[in-house]
């Protein structure tokens, strides 16, 4: 889980090139992107 707290972007942007919608579902692009943007806010 730490992983997609500190390579959330990364992963996203891994998974969109394999071809995000056919691998996860539209929540699970959202839920690899909260915590990228809640960091980017505590920073």
């Amino acid at each position: 889980p730490a992983v997609l707290f500190t390579h959330g972007g990364v992963i996203r942007a891994a998974l969109r090139a394999l071809g995000e919608d056919g691998l996860i579902p539209l929540g699970g692009a959202v839920a690899l992107d909260w915590p990228r943007r809640v960091l980017d806010r505590l920073a």
